[in-house]
């Protein structure tokens, strides 16, 4: 198939929902969801991804019954009353000023072609493996697509998909593409800043290893694969002995550890509405929190164990009966904390995290 050919026009759509294409001497077999096409506008180039296939016809075609017509009367008619139509979504349009987001949808009739790697590279760039690096191929050409690294820092950005469709693989290939990224701007002395990443591993695909939904194992994660550039904190003492067994150098893993005198009312204030504690108590405990902290080593270690106090000490550190009672169903609340590994007398790991940051 000649990808330069003109495969169809556009005839209606929104930009919403997508624009609609009716083909043109080609089979709707021969395109497929995820091609690229390029539709040629009155002021410019539309690149648009394939999102749905559609085969229509109207009710005279019904009636007709051209299952039963000869091939020459079936080729006569399918242009008219059997029709193949691709749905497009448009994602960047060429301007004069270069690539950009398309804001719009191409004009009525617009001419449309299977994306060329020409065009491909009109829109994308080239690898450079210093700030844009290969990504994947895109349908239907065999070329390489960039990543903009430089770019992707500068926002705030997201991997969203279905499970199993590679969102764990593809954020461990762009983690190893910040690394790279980061070292090539301290080699060549740039004034840009580093960027540095905190990812919430919850399955330990990028401190340990990428595994297939059927937990078959595909490759090392990217802390694996740059363990100089990764520390790893687990909540879970066991996966910490697991990844030091699988790291042959650089840092190893360390169990998540909050030491409790750096625990701030401010921290309970944000975990009030999780804990189903009122924020006006959580709010109050700025007041009593001198109090608090001559009944124990820390504020929160008092309120942890507040029960346990005798009235008369209470009362001795001007503890009202109205605030006690408030400070006993808090405490209460605060139960389960007592449970936790993560909270440590001296061992704070997770202030170190901080820092890294």
């Amino acid at each position: 198939m000649n990808r330069k050919e003109i495969v169809g026009s556009t005839i209606g759509g929104t930009y919403s929902s997508g624009v609609l294409i009716k083909l043109k001497g080609i089979s709707h077999e021969k395109i497929e969801v995820g091609y690229s096409l390029i539709a040629k506008g009155k002021t410019c180039n539309y690149l648009m991804i394939v999102n749905d296939v559609i085969a229509g016809s109207s009710e005279t075609a019904e009636a007709l019954d051209l299952s039963r017509k000869p091939t020459s009367a079936k080729d006569l008619l399918s242009g008219s009353l059997l029709t193949s139509r691709v749905n497009c979504i448009p994602i960047a349009s060429n301007t004069a000023a270069g690539p950009e987001d398309a804001l719009t949808i191409p004009d009525y009739l617009s001419e449309c072609s299977l994306l060329s790697r020409e065009e491909a590279e009109t829109f994308y760039g080239c690898c450079d493996l210093q700030e844009k690096y290969p990504l994947g191929t895109i349908k239907p050409t065999d070329f390489i697509i960039p990543i903009d690294v430089e770019i992707l820092v500068q926002n705030s950005f997201g991997i969203f998909g279905k499970s199993g469709t590679g969102k764990s693989v593809l954020g461990n290939l762009i983690a190893a593409y910040l690394v790279t990224y980061s070292n090539h701007i301290r080699l060549e002395k740039k004034d840009n800043i580093p960027p540095t990443l905190l990812i919430f591993d919850m399955h330990s695909e990028y401190g340990l290893k990428l595994r297939t939904p059927s937990q078959k194992t595909l490759a090392s994660g990217v802390a694996q694969i740059f363990p100089e550039e990764f520390t790893v904190y687990c909540l879970d003492p066991s996966l910490v002995e697991q990844i030091e067994k699988e790291f042959r150098r650089g840092a190893l893993a360390k169990e998540l550890k909050v030491k409790k005198e750096n625990i701030e009312v401010e921290d309970i204030v944000v975990l009030s509405e999780l804990l189903k504690i009122p924020g006006a108590a959580s709010l109050n405990l700025q007041a009593v929190r001198s109090r608090l902290e001559k009944l124990a080593g820390t504020w929160f270690e008092a309120l942890l164990n507040f029960e346990s106090f005798e009235p008369k000490t209470l009362r001795e550190l001007d503890f009202e009966q109205q605030v006690v009672t408030s400070l006993k169903a808090f405490s209460r609340r605060l139960s389960p904390f007592k449970n936790f590994p993560q909270l440590s007398e001296a061992e704070d790991t997770c202030q170190q995290l901080i820092k890294d940051l």
